[in-house]
């Protein structure tokens, strides 16, 4: 199973759960609950390179059934989907140079902000 975050869901997230924290004792202070949102929000998006994982997707057509594993890395904040294997077997080293290309690719694409 797969989780991902986007930036609003790890804010509100963030936010409901100082909410609740600071509902024990005083008021929650508003600016105190946006800075520390804020913060946790800052150091995530920091880890995120961090942390790749495998995924294989299976599809079957036809009654022939295909799988993909793909290497899943984070890229200014969403998740670039790497291939490097087709039903069950390594990419040849021609299909490797090409995935790594198209990575290398998207890494230099300038951002659409």
């Amino acid at each position: 199973m797969r989780f991902i975050f986007s930036n609003a869901g790890c804010f509100a997230l963030s936010a409901l759960l100082l909410c609740m924290r600071s509902g024990l004792g005083a008021d929650p202070d508003v600016k105190e609950i946006i800075r520390q949102s804020t913060e946790h929000q800052s150091r995530n998006w920091k880890l995120a390179p961090e942390y790749t994982f495998t995924e294989t997707d299976v599809v079957t057509e036809k009654g022939e059934v295909n799988r993909r594993t793909f290497k899943v890395l984070m890229l200014d904040g969403s998740p670039y989907n790497q291939l490097i294997a087709e039903d069950e077997h390594p990419l040849t080293p021609e299909h490797q140079a090409a995935e790594q290309k198209k990575l290398q690719e998207e890494i230099t694409r300038p951002t659409t902000e």
